[in-house]
């Protein structure tokens, strides 16, 4: 387990001795650094057309919650700055949004250089600060800041890390997701769903799909909603695979927003001062619209083209290929205690979690690390 430090600047040396208001508050807070570890028991698959551990939905209900929210991890969030290069924003909801520039293509004319604000986005906000109440009036407060939650932590962070090395080396198990971030855990009607995959953004099928709960209700609880996709080797025989479940939602909107060269623009409108001869244009004998001589009449209503048989319809574009027979669905709700190991067990999947409480000076270490770790990218 990585000790967390951070470097304390005179001031905050003055205030140590009132640290523990600090700390006292984030514990107020019911802050978490969480765990998660999900993983696939491979050595558990019964034989094809055996009689299964227990009697699977053949087609399982597989749904997103109406409402949810998203890990943000960093490496990720770069990499799709990389690939779309605009102003980035993250909302409340952990969703990247990335307004990327057109510049026109006539390469003249004025040009907007920096950051472009996203439409109808919201102004981002700083992090609430926790300030420890100083008594020494010659000292400055210092603020201990709140880091952004739900963002991925680095593996230092992982106390699993050992655990699932030794799992994945046996060959059997599978690691599908390994992640550590911290949150607040508050009441159910004010928490919501975390979605664990990116199916949303590439439209393809992971192993592991679906989201998870985390809230507080006399008890810390987690509520799983995962399924896993699988080759279904359990299955009699055949050609029969269920149908694909759906994508989630998206976790990253591109928008573009093109810079219009407001003087090339007026150069290219023609002159309609002239006769409509002169320019090109008739006037229709209905109504005195104006229109293109060039333009060509439209058929009458259920008239061809001439010349034409038969209207071709557009050809219909192929979607992706569902590539596994069967999901299995884990669908609990469990009583957690923090600072101890739990499991989640099913025949096919598994998941270990952990909720470690921290502490004012933690979050702080961890606000800063964020800071560098993301960059420019605006928080709200």
């Amino acid at each position: 387990m990585r000790k967390i430090s951070m470097n304390l600047t005179a001031c905050a040396l003055a205030a140590l001795t009132t640290l523990g208001g600090a700390v006292a508050t984030a514990q107020d807070a019911r802050w978490f650094r969480v765990e998660l570890l999900a993983f696939a028991n491979k050595s558990n698959l019964p034989p094809g057309g055996s009689a299964l551990p227990e009697q699977w939905d053949a087609t399982p209900e597989l749904a997103y919650p109406s409402a949810s929210r998203f890990l943000v991890d960093p490496a990720l969030v770069a990499r799709n700055k990389q690939q779309f290069p605009g102003n980035s924003f993250i909302d409340e909801y952990g969703r990247q949004i990335i307004t990327s520039l057109a510049l026109p293509d006539s390469g003249t004319g004025s040009s907007i250089s920096g950051p472009i604000p996203l439409q109808g986005a919201a102004t981002p906000s700083t992090p609430k600060p926790l300030t420890p109440v100083i008594s020494d009036q010659e000292a400055p407060p210092v603020s201990y800041a709140l880091p952004r939650p739900f963002v991925v932590l680095p593996s230092a962070y992982q106390e699993f890390r050992g655990k699932a090395a030794l799992m994945q080396r046996s060959g059997r198990y599978s690691i599908l997701l390994h992640e550590s971030w911290v949150q607040p855990v508050t009441s159910e009607d004010r928490s919501l769903p975390i979605v664990l995959d990116h199916s949303g953004d590439t439209k393809q099928w992971p192993q592991l799909q679906g989201s998870i709960k985390i809230f507080l209700s006399r008890y810390l609880l987690l509520e799983t909603n995962l399924w896993l996709n699988t080759s279904g080797d359990y299955l009699p025989a055949g050609t029969w695979k269920m149908p694909p479940p759906p994508f989630g939602p998206p976790s990253l909107v591109v928008e573009e927003e093109e810079v219009i060269d407001l003087a090339a623009a007026i150069d290219q409108i023609p002159d309609t001062a002239g006769s409509g001869a002169e320019t090109g244009v008739l006037v229709a004998e209905s109504g005195g619209v104006p229109v293109p001589a060039s333009a060509t009449p439209l058929p009458a209503e259920g008239a061809l083209a001439e010349g034409a048989s038969t209207i071709t319809e557009p050809p219909e574009v192929a979607g992706p290929v569902y590539p596994f027979r069967h999901a299995v669905l884990l669908q609990q709700k469990r009583r957690m205690r923090s600072g101890e190991v739990h499991y989640v067990d099913h025949p096919l999947m598994g998941l270990i979690i952990k909720f470690t409480p921290v502490t004012a000076e933690e979050l702080a270490a961890i606000a800063e690390s964020q800071a560098q770790s993301l960059g420019d990218t605006q928080l709200p």
